[in-house]
């Protein structure tokens, strides 16, 4: 987080938006938002209807900086991009809302901790660390 977004958490005044979706939720937030699980065919048109519906919710006049503080993203959101510019760069450049990654790897955890478990090395989880840490970075 830059100190320009942490100062407009310390400071600032309005709520976090959840735009955080994941595979489960995805089906049930479409059908609240009036798209039926037979107008798409797999997860990849599914994850593309979920962005659209962001994306409107995001670009909207009313989803601003004075109203919003931050928005939770899922990380198939922060791979995308809203009107040419990644996701978390039109929150904060265009809408001036910091974002937030949701971080939703159970499964890496889960991972180490067996892996730990079974073969107890530093080394496996300095790697594990290291591939979350630069996924991380990326946003």
């Amino acid at each position: 987080m830059n100190s320009e977004h942490l100062e407009k958490i310390r400071t600032g005044s309005g709520f976090i938006a959840a735009l955080d979706q994941s595979g489960g939720s995805t089906p049930k937030a479409l059908k609240a938002y009036g798209i039926e699980e037979s107008e798409y065919n797999d997860d990849i048109e599914m994850f593309d209807r979920i962005h659209e519906m962001r994306t409107r919710i995001i670009t909207s006049q009313s989803f601003s900086g004075t109203r919003i503080l931050g928005a939770i993203l899922f990380e198939n959101t922060m791979d995308r991009s809203i009107d040419g510019m990644g996701s978390a760069d039109y929150l904060w450049n265009v809408k001036g809302v910091v974002p937030f990654l949701k971080v939703d790897c159970w499964h890496l955890l889960l991972l180490l901790v067996v892996r730990v478990m079974v073969v107890p090395s530093l080394v496996i989880i300095i790697h594990m660390l290291d591939l979350l840490g630069e996924r991380l970075l990326m946003f």
